[in-house]
């Protein structure tokens, strides 16, 4: 992979892959489908095109934080400020060290024992140490163009090694298989994945060599897992994303989705069979 290291003001082409892009200027490539951006799409146009950029959150802050501490351990240790003897943000010595480290990077006790937590569960995962000790890199952006469509087309992974391997870490409250099975579908990480294949394979002319989700909870003790999605829900997930992405290069109205025909709706056929399931089991 030809990998090249951001500058700013620089000119974004097809087929560049970038690192050290700071999240603000990926995020604001609008000219660039992204995979969330596709996902409001497939809700409806009105719900892409009305969508407003995400305000900035401390929940975000410790979420890049909980990043940082388990892909890039060594950059945690040294960039961010543990102040684990103050419990207010209010503080003195809080506000003090966001002088030198900027807010995002300096944590309290609360924050501490959550971020600090998960980090330490996970470096007790075998699976994940065998990939995280190979070359590899965090937060590439890859830039390319979905060619049955010509549609510009960007992703970011959270950890790739050289030899194609991604993994993408995933916050959770359970780790147990029907619980990331529900995950999976509600939040279309199914989906995700299609589309950062698609993306890499747009820019390197070859699939990744995996896709791997490292799911940690986010409570005590902190369980961890890493999950390749099988082929039949993949195969599902590639249709979905053909019909998807066809559909936004032709998509012409952009207030489609405010108005929704009158329908009949009823409980969930799954609660409404629950006697029948009952009996096959």
């Amino acid at each position: 992979m030809k990998i090249t290291p951001y500058t700013e003001g620089m000119e974004i082409e097809a087929g560049m892959i970038i690192s050290g892009m700071p999240n603000s200027v990926y995020h604001g490539l609008a000219d660039w489908l992204s995979n969330s951006a596709l996902q409001l799409f497939m809700r409806s146009p009105a719900h892409l095109y009305c969508a407003k950029p995400r305000a900035a959150s401390r929940a975000m802050e410790i979420g890049t934080a909980i990043h940082t501490a388990i892909l890039e351990p060594e950059l945690f240790a040294s960039e961010y400020m543990l102040l684990p003897d103050v419990t207010d943000r209010r503080a003195s010595a809080y506000k003090e060290a966001v002088k030198h480290y900027g807010s995002e990077r300096v944590l309290v006790s609360s924050e501490i024992g959550s971020v600090v937590g998960m980090q330490q569960a996970v470096s007790l995962n075998a699976d994940w140490q065998a990939v995280r000790s190979q070359a590899g890199y965090t937060e590439l952006s890859f830039f390319g163009i979905h060619r049955p469509t010509g549609t510009p087309v960007k992703c970011r992974f959270d950890f790739l090694t050289e030899s194609g391997h991604a993994v993408d870490l995933k916050k959770t409250q359970d780790v147990r298989v029907d619980a990331l099975q529900r995950s999976v579908l509600n939040y279309n990480y199914h989906h995700q994945q299609a589309f950062y294949n698609m993306v890499f394979e747009s820019v390197t002319r070859k699939p990744p060599h995996s896709f791997r989700f490292l799911f940690v909870e986010q409570e005590t003790p902190h369980s961890n897992v890493m999950v390749s999605l099988c082929e039949e829900t993949m195969s599902l997930a590639y249709t979905d994303l053909s019909v998807a992405m066809e559909a936004f290069e032709a998509c012409d109205n952009q207030s489609d989705g405010i108005y929704q025909p009158e329908t009949i709706i009823g409980l969930p056929e799954w609660y409404l069979n629950r006697e029948i399931i009952g009996e096959i089991e």
